[in-house]
């Protein structure tokens, strides 16, 4: 099994976000606009629920999902396909709502286990006992290891300030990733 957080692992979220903005803009409001009346909610279910009240649910679903294939790291694909090909299974545990799965149009995996916080996530991934976990998070990554699990950076939708305080040994491409998987699937 191959446990992966979806955004900035599979996902290129920070893409994803200029992308929704370039969509909002013509309609006259942006992501900023709209958070700053969210507080500490930041999230895809805050942004649906502010455009669902404007433009209507059916624009929402359009700005929001209809293009987030073309944010899926197709190496990242081509290697949950891998995975499955060797009857292993993908799963994916990430922060966020029911909105968050719909980022992963066209992505093979097993399983998705949307969690609210970091803590949640931790918890879900020792519960399925996952021998190799990804995620984009250094705190996650150091969580994880302390609890035995092979857990590894992604760093290759990180901006450069994150790049810069990466954990040693963190990945930089989903090419390092397949090596380790691959040498896991075949001992």
């Amino acid at each position: 099994m191959l446990a992966l957080d979806l955004d900035r692992v599979v996902f290129d979220t920070n893409a994803y976000f200029k992308h929704i903005d370039t969509q909002l803009a013509p309609l006259g409001t942006s992501m900023e606009e709209i958070f700053s009346k969210t507080g500490d909610r930041k999230d895809l279910g805050c942004l649906f629920d502010d455009l669902s009240e404007r433009f209507g649910k059916a624009r929402a679903e359009e700005i929001l999902f209809k293009d987030t294939q073309n944010f899926i790291s197709s190496e990242m694909a081509e290697l949950a396909e891998f995975v499955m090909s060797r009857d292993g299974r993908v799963v994916i545990i990430s922060v966020g709502d029911s909105h968050q799965t719909k980022k992963l149009k066209g992505f093979p995996h097993s399983e998705i286990f949307p969690v609210v916080n970091d803590t949640e996530k931790l918890r879900a991934a020792l519960s399925l006992k996952v021998p190799i976990f990804v995620d984009d998070k250094k705190t996650v990554i150091e969580q994880l290891r302390s609890r035995k699990v092979n857990a590894y950076q992604a760093t290759w939708f990180l901006d450069g300030e994150h790049k810069a305080n990466a954990l040693k040994g963190a990945l930089n491409t989903p090419s390092e990733l397949k090596k380790l998987v691959v040498k896991l699937l075949n001992p």
